[in-house]
């Protein structure tokens, strides 16, 4: 995977370089990086491929980190903020969207959270989530309501689907909630979509009861629970899968989860 072009774009007596180098190194840091190309936009040199940036702007890839357009002459810049450069965190997340890229499952028995952290996890990365339940076929649903726990017949053609549902937006960057609950559910969702993340929100039997005893919108009754627990292969070390405290707020699993990914995108170049 090739690292991002980031570059700081500033010319000669610009009042808030200094500020906009620090920030981008903390923000750098933050996602483990620490490379970067400081560009003077007055030079003859670059004056035409940078014309219209102003100082000091963050480049990644090419794109200002605030998603704004360059503008039809060069000048001060000054964003809102106590520093009046871009915040650390929000440009590192935008080099985190540049650097990683594929394919998440989100893992675990049902009540354990994967659709709340799977929907974050998403909106904080720019990628598509597809809820899994909406990949279950009519006649499994069905069942599931009337009590009945799924075999791996039924469960056979849904892990192909979610399969599918990696392999082609792995690209831009996919997560699905699914439950995959055995190693052999986890192998055939790889074997057909290549190299995927599995992350689990790990939960006790009590919180996992406790919350599903207060879910009334869902297909999915509290009864099956414990065939769940009772089916469940925890992830084994060579799955290098991402296990994080489900009862935790949200934002931290999410973190937790960015920062996995980041380092195994940034040790994989």
């Amino acid at each position: 995977m090739s690292e991002p072009k980031i570059q700081l774009l500033v010319f000669e007596g610009c009042p808030l370089a200094d500020a906009a180098r620090q920030t981008l190194e903390e923000a750098l840091a933050i996602v483990g990086l620490q490379q970067y190309e400081e560009v003077d936009i007055l030079d003859p040199a670059a004056a035409e491929e940078l014309r219209g940036w102003g100082s000091p702007t963050i480049l990644v890839d090419g794109q200002d980190v605030t998603g704004d357009a360059r503008g039809d002459s060069v000048g001060c810049r000054v964003y809102s903020g106590p520093d009046r450069v871009p915040d650390a965190k929000m440009i590192a997340d935008r080099i985190r969207q540049a650097i990683v890229t594929g394919a998440v499952v989100i893992m675990g028995v049902s009540g354990c959270g994967k659709t709340t952290l799977g929907r974050a996890l998403a909106a904080a990365l720019g990628w598509r989530f597809i809820e899994g339940d909406t990949l279950q076929s009519p006649a499994s649903v069905a069942k599931m309501a009337a009590g009945n726990p799924l075999d791996d017949d039924d469960r056979r053609p849904f892990l192909e689907r979610v399969a599918q549902a990696l392999a082609s937006h792995r690209e831009s960057g996919i997560v699905v909630s699914c439950s995959a609950l055995k190693r052999s559910y986890r192998d055939s969702i790889r074997r057909r979509a290549g190299t995927v993340t599995f992350v689990l929100p790990r939960l006790e039997r009590a919180s996992l009861a406790a919350r599903l005893a207060q879910r009334s919108d869902h297909f999915m009754p509290a009864a099956l629970l414990e065939s769940q627990l009772a089916t469940f292969e925890p992830p084994e070390p060579d799955e290098a899968a991402v296990v994080v405290d489900g009862a935790a707020p949200t934002a931290v699993q999410v973190a937790q989860v960015l920062a996995a990914l980041t380092t195994n995108a940034t040790t994989a170049r």
